[in-house]
């Protein structure tokens, strides 16, 4: 799973715009099938399930000292209806 962070680190990136990060993100996950696979398992689980793994994601990236641009990205996923429509994005191209 970290391998996947590391490759999406290395993708999204940190423009001037807020949501850019979230939005290289999807960008990124619709061009990776590996990034879209993992987002895609961390956003079907039940909220408690995807908090609780996002929240550890995002801890194991600060302490990584990733880019608070991709831990602030990943941490939006924690909304249950910002998830679902991620979700939503993701899944029309499957």
């Amino acid at each position: 799973m970290m391998s996947f962070f590391k490759n999406l680190w290395r993708k999204v990136l940190s423009g001037g715009e807020p949501d850019a990060p979230l939005v290289e993100m999807i960008r990124a996950a619709k061009v990776d099938p590996q990034i879209k696979a993992s987002l895609i398992m961390i956003l079907r689980m039940d909220t408690f399930q995807r908090r609780s793994a996002i929240g550890s994601l995002t801890t194991r990236l600060q302490m990584q000292q990733a880019p608070g641009s991709l831990i602030s990205a990943l941490a939006q996923l924690e909304d249950d209806e910002f998830a679902a429509t991620t979700l939503a994005l993701l899944d029309e191209d499957s």
